[in-house]
């Protein structure tokens, strides 16, 4: 009778075992299933409604006016996913693991970050992030960098924060200022960002972007332990340190200068996002970059122009603003850098200028003709 008894329990352990097997098999038959369908699913979640059960009916989720607005219908299908929280596109290691695309936005300060960081939010719909801390940012562990809920444009009905494996854009100033240790991190030939898999680097020439740079320290003397004080020359060689650096990464880049930002926005931002993958992965057309127009927060820069004398940005005339001695310093210590990016030529004009040899009334349009004649290269092949 005990062995009968043995036999019994010894029967039931392997039958409930291989039940528990059996009920495992068919559990991972269903999630593959799921899997297939929800990849299958059209783009537009779809979900049951939670206010009115419509008996069970599943129903599309709808979108706000906002969202809808000048959307074609693929449009709003693409935009549904992106505010689901829907990755637009896949990036993995070779283990198969997600992970999430990092492109950086390297600046000098003052040399139009903040204004890519919102053409970029309102076209793509997704928040651009910043190594250091900003007033309402938090910091993420996702990303090893700070962001705010709403972008750096403040704006919800337009922007939300990046999840999953969707690439992000994080802003950084290293080697020109940061948090770390620089020499240290240069002689090993690595950031204060990590590991990035594109690069966004604008330029500004560097004796206008030392201009606007002092203005910022001026306005901003409370916060004088976190900026460093640099004079003219001191800053153009950290703004050549800062450019060689990324250059000589290697990493996939778009480069464009500050200059023709201001005087072809979105030829510039639509070449940023087809040269990083962002138009593609995104699923982008024509009509997003529509989405930058009538931005509260963008309106200063709109009203910027390159060739409007007694204007910041007038490039034209900017070499009253600084000594012949210092144009010359400049052009002669780092002709062979200011040549890579077309400014050697403007710098050339200042000087014929400041001599009196260029009448004043054909200055501006020199200038312009310079700008224009070098972005075509400058711009790593984008015309403007």
């Amino acid at each position: 009778q005990q062995q009968q008894q043995q036999y019994y329990y010894s029967m039931r352990t392997i039958y409930v075992s291989q039940r528990t097997r059996a009920a495992g098999a068919a559990t991972c038959t269903l999630l593959v299933i799921f899997c297939l369908w929800r990849a299958t699913t059209p783009t537009a979640e779809l979900h049951l409604s939670s206010g009115n059960s419509n008996n069970g009916r599943v129903e599309e989720s709808p979108l706000s006016p906002v969202q809808l607005r000048s959307l074609s219908d693929t449009g709003a299908r693409r935009e549904a996913k992106r505010h689901r929280g829907v990755p637009a596109a896949t990036n993995r290691t070779k283990g198969g693991e997600q992970r999430q695309q990092r492109i950086v936005l390297a600046t000098v300060p003052r040399s139009g970050n903040g204004w890519i960081r919102g053409l970029l939010e309102a076209s793509t719909g997704l928040a651009t992030e910043s190594i250091f801390v900003e007033e309402g940012t938090e910091y993420r562990n996702t990303t090893n960098a700070f962001g705010k809920p709403c972008g750096w444009l403040s704006d919800c009905s337009r922007v939300r924060m990046t999840c999953c494996d969707e690439p992000v854009v994080i802003k950084t100033h290293f080697p020109f200022t940061s948090q770390v240790n620089i020499p240290e991190y240069l002689r090993k030939r690595k950031s204060d960002v990590g590991q990035a898999s594109y690069l966004i680097l604008p330029v500004r020439n560097p004796l206008d972007n030392y201009e606007a740079y002092v203005r910022y320290v001026q306005a901003r003397i409370k916060y004088v332990a976190s900026v460093p004080h640099l004079g003219l020359r001191d800053f153009v060689d950290a703004w050549v340190m800062h450019h060689n650096f990324w250059f000589s990464q290697g990493t996939p880049s778009s480069v464009y200068r500050y200059e023709d930002l201001v005087d072809s926005s979105l030829k510039i931002l639509k070449g940023v996002l087809q040269r990083s993958g962002l138009w593609s992965q995104l699923d982008m057309d024509d009509v997003d970059l529509l989405k930058v127009s009538n931005i509260t927060r963008l309106q200063p820069y709109k009203r910027k122009q390159i060739g409007l004398q007694n204007s910041k940005d007038d490039i034209a005339h900017s070499y009253l603003k600084y000594s012949r001695e210092d144009i010359e310093w400049t052009l002669k210590r780092h002709r062979a850098v200011l040549e890579r990016y077309g400014y050697d030529e403007l710098y050339e004009l200042w000087l014929a200028a400041s001599a009196g040899t260029i009448h004043p009334a054909s200055l501006s349009a020199m200038a312009k003709e310079i700008m224009s004649r070098t972005a075509a290269y400058v711009n790593w092949g984008e015309q403007i």
